[in-house]
């Protein structure tokens, strides 16, 4: 299982909430799902049971979404995670998934902290690579 480690810094208050903005900005060399070569990528990012996810880009290997997604009530605490997953949408079949990773979240207000991570698939395969920004926001 994927474990954050404890930063020393300053933390905010465990009951303060916030806004997590995630921007997902793009992938790279995404693995081809569909017959012609190529996916209709989007993005899920799911923090606990809450998911959100990106809008579709039609046959992009190497989509940009440049998307901003916002978890509202969110409360920053040490160690806390979000799953990235990549999807194919499909039209007459279930959507395949691509990839996927897990980031640790930034624990402090006004943070803003970028990544660039694998995605692999269930085999553990590299199957692409992705891009985000966090930041968590005040409330107020």
């Amino acid at each position: 299982h994927f474990f954050c480690s404890a930063r020393n810094s300053r933390m905010a208050a465990s009951a303060e909430k916030g806004v997590l903005q995630v921007n997902v900005i793009q992938a790279r060399e995404l693995k081809a799902m569909d017959v012609g070569g190529g996916s209709d990528p989007y993005c899920i990012v799911k923090i606990g049971q809450t998911e959100l996810q990106t809008r579709i880009i039609k046959n992009d290997k190497n989509p940009a979404w440049n998307q901003k997604l916002l978890f509202k009530g969110y409360r920053p605490k040490e160690g806390r995670t979000a799953e990235l997953i990549v999807m194919d949408k499909d039209k007459l079949t279930k959507d395949d998934e691509i990839g996927r990773t897990e980031i640790c979240l930034p624990s402090q207000f006004d943070e803003m902290q970028q990544y660039v991570e694998e995605l692999r698939d269930k085999q553990g395969e590299l199957c692409g690579v992705i891009m985000i920004q966090c930041k968590i926001k005040s409330a107020s």
